[in-house]
């Protein structure tokens, strides 16, 4: 199956479409995912798409429906170098968290008041 996401032509492997009906994943969450998330290096050529919990609010913002973009938000699809959906799988909330947020310094604390709790 080949699926056109703005512009994008994405198809879907064997392997993934028998994995979106065993874990009950609908096509349209893949699209919103496939369109708007943020991309990883997945190794040998794949990248990984995920939807960040910052996307998932402007998307929100804009007026998507909101329980497709929680279905979308809890998705994470593996797609190779040709387009091709390898896999996709349902991830943890750990995982969507915005890049910036995380590797920002906590303020408030001095150096020397951190050295205590090592």
């Amino acid at each position: 199956m080949s699926k056109i996401v703005y512009g994008a032509l994405f198809s879907f492997s064997r392997h993934a479409e028998t994995r979106m009906a065993q874990r009950g994943i609908r096509t349209n969450s893949l699209d919103i995912l496939l369109l708007h998330g943020t991309t990883y290096s997945a190794g040998e050529g794949c990248e990984r798409y995920q939807l960040l919990d910052c996307t998932f609010r402007h998307l929100q913002t804009a007026g998507y429906d909101v329980q497709i973009l929680r279905s979308a938000a809890k998705l994470c699809a593996i797609v190779n170098e040709h387009g091709v959906v390898v896999t996709c799988y349902h991830v943890s909330h750990d995982t969507r968290r915005c890049s910036g947020i995380k590797n920002r310094k906590r303020r408030g604390r001095s150096s020397q008041s951190a050295q205590k709790w090592i």
